[in-house]
């Protein structure tokens, strides 16, 4: 599994990174993840699957054949890298931090990323830094209004 990761991310662009890889071996599938600064749209995905496919590089993985799938993540995935954080400034996010031997739960507004953490803005509207490796989760609050 972890030649067919470098593989494939040796063939995406240097701006789309691979978040996951799921291999279902019992159908031959490979469903991959990707994330990039810019929106990911279908032809993205599309564009992808057809260079990892024209490559060639996993039919020998795969010899009977496979399955691929492309896709960006769903709405409810957790943020991991400053880039996706950067991508949802003014938005308001639900986070899980780690305050020693304990978690901390807080919901607060993004409102800068730099590349050593992200600062927020909570309910009463006090500011806070927080370093990427207090977090243990981040994940966009979706609203409905």
């Amino acid at each position: 599994m972890e030649k067919i990761l470098e593989i494939i991310k040796n063939l995406l662009d240097e701006d789309v990174f691979l978040l996951d890889l799921k291999e279902d071996i019992t159908n031959q599938t490979l469903k991959i993840f990707v994330d990039s600064a810019r929106p990911v749209t279908l032809d993205m995905t599309s564009e992808i699957a057809k260079k990892i496919r024209d490559s060639g590089l996993l039919d020998t993985f795969y010899p009977q054949g496979y399955r691929l799938e492309v896709s960006s993540p769903g709405v409810g995935t957790p943020l991991t890298l400053p880039f996706q954080f950067r991508k949802n400034k003014g938005r308001k996010l639900s986070l899980t931090l780690s305050d020693g031997a304990e978690s901390v739960r807080l919901k607060a507004t993004l409102l800068d990323v730099t590349d050593q953490g992200i600062l927020v803005s909570d309910k009463k509207g006090k500011d806070q830094f927080i370093a990427y490796d207090e977090i243990i989760n981040a994940r966009v609050v979706i609203e409905f209004k």
